[in-house]
């Protein structure tokens, strides 16, 4: 079974290492904020099919 997890706030960053930690160790990861371009990084850097992407801004 794939592990699987949700970050908010993940383009930079605690988010965004937390991200890359759990990426590097196999993980699905669902990544949220306001930075579309680094959202889409995180994406080019590990695949489509590991990382799925929502821009949005919680304030």
């Amino acid at each position: 079974m794939e592990k699987r997890a949700i970050i908010i706030a993940a383009t930079s960053g605690i988010g965004k290492q937390l991200a890359i930690n759990l990426l590097q160790d196999a993980w699905v990861v669902g990544v949220a904020g306001r930075r579309e371009a680094e959202l889409m990084a995180l994406r080019e850097n590990f695949g489509a099919d590991k990382v799925k992407i929502a821009v949005m801004d919680v304030t």
